[in-house]
């Protein structure tokens, strides 16, 4: 209603009380006088309630909006239940300048997909009571579309040692346990929404429940299983079975890369016929110790880091001459010394000391669990990560939990965070060249990575993990995969372009530099991939 129109009822009202002064000239002095009082007071009165009314407006459509965003993911049914719901939103996120929940006339509907939410209020006016213009007229309208098709969403999460220091897995484990809350609601085993998480490091630790699957390596097929024993026979998963107190924890390998293979991260399917397709069983060799001669020996350099046994078995009859003149490389290759004896420290497990990976699955506690369990160990191999994360959602083995990728009731979503750079582990002047990891030893870069010599370990990583991004978002080209990334910490953004660059988008890259803000971006994230959108 305009300023003109309020004072023309206001003016209408005085006229007739005013009659009795029309021969009276001083009256009709006077009244002209009040009603031009009385009109510029109105006119500011009226622009002073308007101003109110649309700021009460513009509150009110915001909350409506965030209560149907509400009632839409909340997955109940009951009308008086999402009603309650929605108040509570809206009582929450209202501006409360006149709000009372009382005055609000609330009207929720949903039908299918659609949510829709009327809301009216009467606001008391000021100065347009003058004119008896006790209230205005609010009202708000939000309709929201549920996601109508299923969501399998993989969490990709940095579990290496650095995440120990400063509360940071910590706060990764309440911010994805908020994420998850958030895409499966109330809803405790969902059929539109699969969740799966992979915890990496060095390597990644698919579980030990799968010791007989086709799909491992575990009669040493592979040439990348037998690297570390001096006789052909033997292999990684022998290996373990050696053991006297320690069974394969599940972590696994890279498998093979050279020129237009890429097994490493891609999803090519694991055959027996092709060895190179199946998965390795990770396995650290026992490294030598400083006896007999060893550290005098070509390739000691700085010394090892990771040596659990005795070079020789106690009971092995081998004169001190003949362990004096053994090479360090054939010390590390004696396949003799895991018979029977019991490691100490991490053993064959070393730098993949991480829980094992959870497949998706609609049952929300079982993912709860997965990222409560979690622990930091190990260097940042993202490419190992981001392989196991497009194995996850894949449809085809090791894992098949995944809908066909051209199945357009699904959508497929992989979230991956780091909170730092790439890390083969510190360079060391040993004839390894580096702590063991996914991808072995720096030494064994032409068996497995097709590289004669390696100038910037790290790079190479670097290099692998922009290879398994691109894997990922190839995988299928119709309906593929959305990749958002994350890089945590104050010192993580120095892997900002090569996580922008993984990212499906470059606003689908994000920087937490602390643990709150952390949580704050898996929020933002959850909100974007529940596919919760305002059509009117």
């Amino acid at each position: 209603m305009s300023t003109f129109i309020l004072a023309r009822r206001f003016y209408r009202r005085l006229r007739t009380k005013a009659a009795h002064l029309r021969n009276d000239t001083q009256g009709v002095v006077a009244l002209v006088a009040v009603l031009a009082f009385i009109m510029l007071t109105l006119g500011a009165g009226t622009a002073v309630d308007y101003v109110r009314g649309a700021h009460q407006q513009t509150a009110l459509a915001t909350a409506i909006d965030a209560a149907a965003l509400a009632v839409a993911a909340s997955g109940k049914t009951d009308i008086a239940e999402l009603e309650q719901l929605a108040r509570d939103y809206i009582s929450a996120n209202f501006s409360n300048l006149e709000y009372e929940g009382s005055d609000l006339d609330l009207n929720v509907v949903v039908t299918e997909n659609i949510v829709q939410i009327t809301a009216t209020q009467l606001m008391p006016t000021t100065f347009m009571k003058i004119a008896s213009i006790e209230t205005m007229d609010l009202g708000a309208f939000s309709e929201v579309t549920r996601r109508a098709s299923g969501l399998e969403v993989v969490l990709v999460l940095d579990n290496t040692g650095s995440m120990n220091s400063g509360g940071k897995l910590a706060s990764l484990k309440t911010a994805a346990t908020d994420l998850t809350e958030m895409l499966f609601g109330d809803v405790e085993v969902s059929s539109g929404v699969k969740m799966a998480v992979v915890p990496f490091s060095a390597a990644v630790n698919v579980g030990p429940q799968y010791t007989t699957e086709t799909w491992l390596d575990h009669t040493g097929l592979n040439p990348i299983s037998h690297l570390h024993f001096s006789d052909a026979t033997k292999h990684n998963s022998w290996a373990w079975s050696q053991l006297a107190n320690m069974q394969w924890n599940g972590c696994v390998e890279q498998r093979k890369v050279a020129a237009g293979v890429n097994y490493d991260v891609d999803d090519t399917t694991p055959s027996i016929a092709s060895p190179d397709t199946l998965f390795p069983i990770y396995f650290a060799p026992d490294e030598p110790t400083n006896s007999n001669n060893a550290s005098s020996k070509p390739g000691w350099g700085g010394g090892f880091v990771n040596s659990y046994l005795a070079d020789w078995r106690s009971n092995e009859s081998v004169s001190s001459t003949t362990k004096s003149n053994t090479s360090l490389s054939d010390r590390q290759r004696r396949y003799q010394k895991y018979v029977g004896t019991s490691p100490t420290g991490a053993g064959p497990g070393y730098q993949c000391g991480i829980k094992p990976l959870t497949p998706l699955t609609g049952v929300k506690q079982t993912i709860l669990d997965a990222i409560n369990i979690m622990t930091a160990d190990g260097g940042t191999n993202i490419a190992s990560g981001v392989g196991w994360g497009l194995r996850v959602l894949s449809p085809t083995v090791p894992f098949t939990e995944g809908v066909a990728y051209d199945d357009d009731d699904w959508n497929k979503v992989m979230i991956i965070m780091t909170d730092g750079e790439n890390d083969w582990g510190s360079v060391l002047t040993n004839m390894n060249g580096s702590y063991y990891g996914g991808y072995g030893y720096t030494s064994q870069s032409s068996t497995r990575l097709g590289m004669a010599t390696i100038a910037d370990r790290d790079g190479v990583y670097n290099d692998r993990t922009a290879v398994a991004c691109q894997k990922a978002k190839d995988a299928n080209l119709d309906r593929p995969i959305t990749i958002y990334t994350i890089t945590f910490g104050s010192l993580a953004s120095n892997a900002g372009p090569l996580m922008t660059a993984c990212a499906t988008d470059p606003e689908k890259y994000f920087h937490a530099p602390s643990n709150s803000e952390l949580q704050t971006v898996f929020a933002e994230i959850g909100t974007q991939i529940s596919e919760l959108y305002l059509s009117k």
